[in-house]
């Protein structure tokens, strides 16, 4: 077939056909079938197939071309013809068909081809690599080349073989570059949407929530988003190549990969700084002109393609903008299970149910937390924590003095604090007034105690009452507390109660299960009263008083009271013990050795009493002591019933 360098070829040179006519493969792209025909029938350049089949051979021929003539050139089959033609049927000029897939032609390379190194072992170059945007081959997981590695310079179709530069070098020998999973899989997405086949292209399980977009809304969601990130980088407008794209789409496939966790964080790096900005919050709308703005712009398809972006905006949204800040229009809702954070005080006082002036009160004084978002210094600028106040509950009654908290409920004061600390008392409610107390909480801690009690309320002869018993141990408020803790859980000890208005001190018991109560309640205490550790020390309380103030005994608060820490004591028995004792124990005279022991030589402790002064002997040096009792002759002898020391 000859064709004239200065003329159009005319309608017999086109009806001829090429002498070598392979079939293109399945995933094969039109100007890579060109390129293929040309090796095969030994033509210099692709510019003889491309005059054959549109009769110009100066015409720039790159993009639009037209498969049907290669029908009569090759005997192209009519869907195969249908799918490598690249010009659309309907779309103006500035678009261009991939794969029967009509898309604006800045998204396609059209004059510098890129390859995969190792797809090229097939001899076919794919339609997938006419894409502006691939940079990658997920088949093989590397980066694809524009450029030869031997001679430098950009690749084009002008070449004569698939394989081979017009330098003469093997494309397939090239260097590649490994990628990551993430952007492999945003690649093996964008290879699914040019193709719509399964069998040749599957989409990644982890990139399954854009699989109803198609591929002129992927390739505008990943233009969209790239720019959108260039310019939150502190740039300008990134340009309109998508060559310039390839750190902001390895973002964009990590944060795709890993749904919707890996976009929530996504957005957080973005925006962060913008939205938690003290006094110069970014608005809402600024910040996701993209999503709401730019992608929906001149989009033609139907339905909502990009909620499910949307509702992921929305919920970074809620932590950091007021409702109003988010929605615009009358109609306007969030997402089903988004709630703001932060709010007007008009939406805290719809969650609180309180007057403005309380809470302005309640402002003023720290209790609710807010933020400022503006620099004016007006109520507007400054939101409210919603999350708190959702938290919160706020009496409906006036405020409960403790005095009459306690009256209802039948303990004093200090027992019902108790009660509070250790969980039988629930603050649910927020006083009014900032009262520590509620109406309705108290009315919780008498249903709960009255429940207890069989009905009617039968008063039982001779069975003691809980203040009865109570007063009989001298229990202190943090023990009566518990000890309506154990009765709650053991309720079948509960026999009687005496009166007919509920009062818990009135709750009858049987003084057996009552003393086995306080058995449970003071298990395991961890302080001994002043009294007790006298009579283990054999010596006076006021001995005692002095090794606590002198150090040698530490206090512990239990249960309300102040007592000697159990562990110091017996510290303090492991080393010293008290001089009548020990004389009582080697066989010597108490009233002698106090004036005959040579206390000088000895390590002890001497206290001073109101009345007496008490020695306590280092049990290091009770050797000495024994030695100076053999040596003085200490004898211990009965007289009438007393003990005596002889000489």
């Amino acid at each position: 077939m000859r064709v004239s360098r200065h003329a159009a070829a005319t309608d017999e040179e086109r009806n001829h056909r090429l002498v070598a006519a392979p079939k293109p493969g399945p995933c094969e792209s039109l100007m890579g079938y060109v390129l293929r025909l040309t090796e095969a029938n030994g033509y210099p350049t692709t510019s003889y197939i491309l005059s054959s089949m549109h009769g110009h051979w100066y015409r720039s021929t790159y993009g639009r071309l037209d498969a049907t003539s290669l029908h009569q050139l090759v005997g192209l089959s009519e869907a195969d013809m249908t799918r490598m033609t690249m010009r659309p049927l309907s779309e103006p000029r500035a678009y261009i068909r991939v794969y029967g897939n009509d898309i604006p032609s800045y998204e396609v390379t059209l004059t510098q081809p890129k390859i995969c190194p190792r797809c090229l072992d097939a001899g076919r170059c794919e339609a997938f690599w006419d894409l502006a945007q691939a940079v990658a081959c997920p088949v093989h997981g590397v980066m694809l080349i524009d450029r030869c590695e031997k001679c430098g310079r950009p690749l084009t179709w002008t070449r004569s073989k698939v394989c081979e530069c017009g330098c003469g070098a093997d494309l397939r020998r090239c260097t590649v570059t490994v990628v990551d999973s993430d952007l492999c899989d945003l690649m093996s997405a964008l290879r699914y949407f040019v193709y719509t086949d399964e069998s040749i292209a599957e989409l990644p399980p982890g990139m399954q929530h854009v699989k109803h977009l198609g591929l002129r809304r992927f390739c505008k969601l990943l233009w969209v988003m790239s720019g959108a990130i260039y310019q939150r980088e502190g740039n300008s407008s990134l340009p309109k190549a998508r060559k310039h794209y390839l750190p902001q789409l390895k973002r964009i496939g990590h944060a795709f990969a890993d749904w919707p966790r890996g976009f929530q964080s996504f957005l957080h790096d973005l925006y962060d700084d913008g939205a938690e900005r003290e006094g110069k919050q970014e608005h809402f709308g600024s910040c996701f002109s993209w999503l709401f703005v730019r992608l929906a712009k001149n989009d033609k398809g139907t339905g909502a393609p990009y909620a499910f972006l949307e509702e992921q905006a929305y919920r970074y949204g809620a932590n950091h903008w007021t409702r109003g800040a988010m929605l615009r229009g009358e109609n306007a809702q969030l997402p089903e299970g988004v709630l703001p954070r932060w709010g007007t005080a008009a939406d805290a006082l719809t969650i609180l149910g309180v007057h403005p002036v309380t809470l302005r009160r309640l402002i003023g004084n720290g209790t609710v937390p807010v933020r400022l978002v503006g620099s004016t210094g007006t109520p507007r600028s400054r939101i409210i924590d919603l999350e708190w106040a959702r938290k919160q509950r706020f009496t409906r009654f006036p405020p409960v003095m403790a005095r009459d908290a306690a009256r209802a409920v039948g303990v004093s004061v200090a027992t019902l604090k108790c009660m509070k600390a250790n969980g039988l008392y629930e603050a649910k409610h927020r006083g009014a007034n900032n009262s520590e107390w509620a109406q309705e909480d108290v009315s919780t801690l008498v249903s709960k105690l009255s429940a207890i009690v069989p009905e009617p309320y039968i008063e039982r002869r001779g069975t003691p009452t809980i203040g009865t018993v109570l007063s009989s141990y001298l229990a202190s408020a943090s023990e009566r507390a518990e000890f309506f803790s154990v009765l709650l859980d053991s309720p079948q000890v509960v026999v009687g109660h005496k009166g007919r208005k509920f009062n818990a001190g009135h709750i009858q018991i049987k003084m057996s299960d009552a003393n086995e109560i306080m058995r449970r309640v003071r298990r395991n205490v961890p302080i001994v009263l002043a009294q007790a550790a006298a009579k283990r020390l054999h010596c006076s309380a006021d001995v005692i008083t002095a090794l606590k103030r002198a150090g040698h005994l530490k206090t512990l608060r239990q249960g309300g009271r102040i007592g000697i820490n159990r562990m110091s004591l017996l510290r303090f028995e492991e080393r010293y013990e008290a001089l009548p004792l020990l004389m009582r124990r080697l066989g010597g005279c108490v009233r002698r050795a106090y004036h005959r022991l040579p206390l000088r030589e000895i390590r002890h402790l001497r206290v001073r009493g109101s009345q007496v002064t008490s020695v306590f002997v280092d049990r290091r040096d009770v050797p000495i002591v024994q030695m100076a009792v053999l040596k003085f002759g200490f004898t211990v002898r009965r007289v009438r019933g007393r003990v005596a020391a002889t000489r």
